[in-house]
């Protein structure tokens, strides 16, 4: 007998139809960053940044330039200063890709360091174009040796590729400096090159300075979520657009715009300097595009999981260290395009057909800019290799494969994947349990490749 409960006690065994009206929430969807709105971050950055800097040359040029007795002080500081940052360059790039653990190795970064000064300081006080010529051939020949490492069959196989490396570039540079030099001896003649110079110093500061400080004002790519591999496949995806831009508006546009004779006037100079600043807009804006698409298309990265556009955080204190490699690269990139330019001029053509020649020589090297940095952290070739794999009579594991992904001198991003597969029979039972498949990864990437490009170095 089931005693009656009440009405009560029915509505809670048979609740009715009628449900409590529920507030509702729209669900808030996560912030997205657009690649478009990125590249316009890039792009107004960039060329903001080039305006400062080449404003601020100028005014230093144009100083300089004044002074009509300064010309042998410009000529002693502009040389000085082109040895201190050719030095530091070569001495950073050889210590990174040759290493120093060995006398030998010690012995091959000091010639590199004493080249680069001496290269330096010759390019940035007379504007003698024979180092430029002999530099880029070393480093072309240098680079094709590289290469030989996709072909090793042995990871100690680096060591000898890196020595070969190493003396191939400064054989063939100095072969080449001898051999430019003996079928012409063309030093400039130029009263201004030195004092140009002079203002490509406050320049590469501003611009470097401008880089660092606000490159996470607004949005920004990751460019440190590729490894070397990556990163080289943007350098050369947004090699074209930015050669068609520095030829046309540094080269073409700007040559137009200046007068057929040298001139140090700030009111002639400074609108083609201003006007070409676009094309390094042009070059954030396309960089910024390559490195989007190749990390959503797997080409190149190095942290798959890591958000390639990251959000605004601001201006933030400059690296010193960080911005003065880049800054000595900046540097001598431009003295270097500055000799060029000086020694078209003398040999004959106008200044539209020198202008555009040399932009592009130097349109090439400062779309590499990037990767010449990547170069003077440590970083290269990334290839992956693969250990044989050891087995022990106790134990359960069948086969240990690592992959990592190797360079010249450290290692970006090391993956160990451990498969087991076990069988045990029941003799009791006569009957096969399947086997069991276990997988662990475990990621290392470069500890100064930090989404906020912190660099520890």
């Amino acid at each position: 007998m089931i005693n009656d409960l009440g009405p009560d006690a029915m509505g809670m065994y048979y609740p009715s139809n009628e449900l409590a009206t529920q507030p509702t929430t729209t669900p808030v969807k996560p912030p997205t960053l657009s690649i478009k709105k990125t590249m316009l971050a890039h792009c107004s950055r960039d060329i903001a940044g080039q305006m400062f800097g080449r404003t601020f040359g100028l005014v230093l040029f144009n100083a300089a330039a004044y002074v009509a007795s300064a010309s042998v002080p410009c000529q002693i500081v502009a040389g000085g200063l082109g040895a201190v940052f050719g030095g530091l360059q070569a001495q950073r790039l050889a210590a990174a890709q040759i290493g120093s653990d060995t006398m030998l190795q010690y012995c091959g970064v000091a010639a590199c360091t004493l080249m680069g000064a001496a290269a330096g300081a010759a390019i940035a006080s007379f504007g003698t174009y024979q180092p430029v010529a002999a530099l880029a051939v070393g480093s072309a020949l240098a680079i094709s040796v590289s290469l030989a490492k996709f072909c090793r069959k042995r990871p100690s196989d680096d060591i000898a590729i890196d020595a070969t490396k190493a003396t191939i570039f400064l054989v063939s540079t100095a072969a080449s400096v001898c051999a430019i030099t003996s079928l012409d001896t063309y030093i400039s003649p130029s009263i201004n090159l030195a004092p140009k110079n002079l203002g490509v110093v406050l320049e590469a500061t501003t611009v470097e300075l401008f880089k660092s400080s606000l490159e996470r004002w607004g949005p920004s790519v990751d460019r440190h979520a590729l490894n070397f591999n990556g990163k080289v496949y943007v350098s050369l995806a947004g090699l074209l657009p930015y050669l068609a831009a520095t030829v046309l508006l540094n080269g073409y546009v700007s040559g137009k715009m200046q007068l057929d004779h040298e001139t140090h006037q700030f009111k002639e100079l400074i609108w083609p300097l201003l006007i070409g600043a676009i094309a390094n807009g042009v070059r954030g804006a396309f960089n910024a595009a390559a490195v989007y698409v190749c990390h959503e298309r797997g080409w190149g990265v190095a942290k798959p999981d890591a958000a390639i556009i990251r959000p605004s955080i601001g201006p933030k204190r400059p690296e010193a260290i960080r911005m003065s490699k880049k800054f000595a690269i900046r540097f001598f990139l431009s003295a270097c395009r500055n000799a060029v330019h000086d020694r078209l001029t003398h040999a004959g053509m106008n200044v539209v057909q020198a202008s555009m020649l040399s932009q592009g020589i130097y349109g090439f090297f400062a779309q590499n800019r990037d990767l010449v940095y990547d170069l003077m952290k440590g970083e290269g070739w990334n290839m992956p290799v693969e250990i044989p794999s050891t087995t022990t009579d106790t134990s359960s594991i069948n086969s240990i494969a690592i992959v990592t992904d190797a360079k010249s001198s450290n290692v970006a991003d090391t993956s160990v994947e451990v498969s087991s597969a076990s069988k045990t029979e029941n003799s009791e039972k006569n009957s096969v349990v399947d086997a069991t498949e276990t997988s662990i990864i475990v990621s290392s990437p470069h500890s100064s490749d930090t989404s906020s490009e912190v660099s520890t170095e």
